[in-house]
């Protein structure tokens, strides 16, 4: 399956993300929480994780380029998910413990941010694929 979809991004544009989110091991989650695999076949979402060596391998014989795998956390960053969360706060000021909060979560190496990978295939020369770069910054504008 793996090297079908680099096959398919190689030749063309487009690019396929695999992000693991099993993190580390084989789960099941319900509701938002931790279930037991085998107790409602189908009521729960299922995840292993994800063998990126093995990923990049078959990508790479399809001929595809391969970006990652990065953490979670460097990924968001490099979409620029701490700037979206200050305009949240800016936005909504009496959540801003929450915002912050969930970014944390989101990005901390000892949480999601390193417990979760992300990967991306693409055409060779291609532009590398956003969240795979470090994030841009705007150059300053001068003052008039």
């Amino acid at each position: 399956l793996a090297g079908e979809i680099a096959r398919r991004v190689a030749s063309g544009p487009g690019a396929a993300l695999i992000v693991d989110y099993a993190g580390g091991g084989a789960q099941a989650v319900r509701r938002h929480r931790r279930h037991e695999p085998l107790a409602a076949p189908g009521a729960a979402d299922l995840s292993a994780p994800v063998d990126f060596a093995a990923l990049a391998r078959a990508a790479r014989e399809a001929g595809a380029a391969v970006h990652g795998p990065v953490g979670q956390g460097a990924f968001l960053r490099a979409l620029g998910v701490e700037a979206r969360a200050a305009r949240l706060k800016r936005a909504a000021p009496a959540a801003a413990a929450d915002i912050d909060s969930a970014l944390e979560r989101l990005i901390a190496p000892d949480r999601m941010g390193g417990l979760f990978q992300a990967m991306a295939f693409g055409a060779p020369g291609g532009p590398l694929p956003a969240g795979f770069a470090a994030p841009r910054v705007a150059p300053a504008r001068a003052m008039a």
